[in-house]
C-alpha cells in the first residue's frame, strides 16, 4: 500500500538535497511558518509588523509610501493600518508639505511593541536556528550578497 506522504525514490536520479532553489524555497518556507507563529502569538499580523517596520526605519510616511515599501496591496494595508490606529500603535496626520497626504506614523506604544517583538523573533530565530555568532554572520553576510546579485536580474524582469 503507498504511503499518504511521497518518499523519495532510492534510485531516484534527481536529489532534491543538492537543488539550490528547492532547499531555498523550503527554508523560506519553514522561516516564514515561524515567524507567522511569532507574529501570532503577540497578536501582530503580517502586515501590521511589516507596516510597522517600514514607519521604524523611514518614519512618518504616506500610504503611497508604505505600499512600496510593504509590497502590500492598498486596500489590506488600509485596514491593517486602520486596525493599528484603533489599538494605538499608530497613528495618522497629515503630510506637512501637502496637506492632502495623510500621513501615517508609529506611535510611542507601536514602537514598543515593535522592540518587544522584534525581540522575541530573534530570540525564538536564534533557538531554533542554534547558530553561533560567527556562523550567523555568515549566513547574513551570504545572504546580502544573493540579494544584491538577485534584485537587478529581477528589476530587469518587472520592467521587460
Amino acid at each position: 500500500m503507498a504511503s499518504s506522504r511521497a518518499q523519495p525514490r532510492a534510485d531516484a536520479a534527481f536529489e532534491l538535497a543538492h537543488f539550490l532553489p528547492y532547499r531555498l524555497s523550503l527554508l523560506s518556507r519553514l522561516m516564514q511558518n515561524l515567524l507567522a507563529e511569532n507574529l501570532s502569538d503577540n497578536g501582530v499580523t503580517s502586515a501590521q509588523w511589516r507596516v510597522s517596520l517600514c514607519l521604524a526605519i523611514c518614519g512618518p510616511s504616506a500610504l503611497k509610501a508604505i505600499a512600496d515599501f510593504t509590497r502590500l496591496p492598498l486596500s489590506s494595508l488600509s485596514r491593517s493600518v486602520a486596525q493599528m490606529a484603533e489599538r494605538g500603535l499608530v497613528r495618522t496626520g497629515r503630510d506637512p508639505a501637502d496637506a492632502r497626504v495623510a500621513c501615517i506614523e508609529l506611535t510611542t506604544r507601536g514602537r514598543r511593541q515593535l522592540d518587544k517583538l522584534t525581540a522575541d523573533i530573534d530570540a525564538n530565530c536564534d533557538a531554533a536556528l542554534r547558530l553561533d555568532g560567527a556562523e550567523k554572520a555568515r549566513l547574513l553576510h551570504t545572504v546580502g550578497e544573493l540579494i544584491d546579485r538577485l534584485t537587478p536580474h529581477l528589476q530587469e524582469h518587472d520592467h521587460a
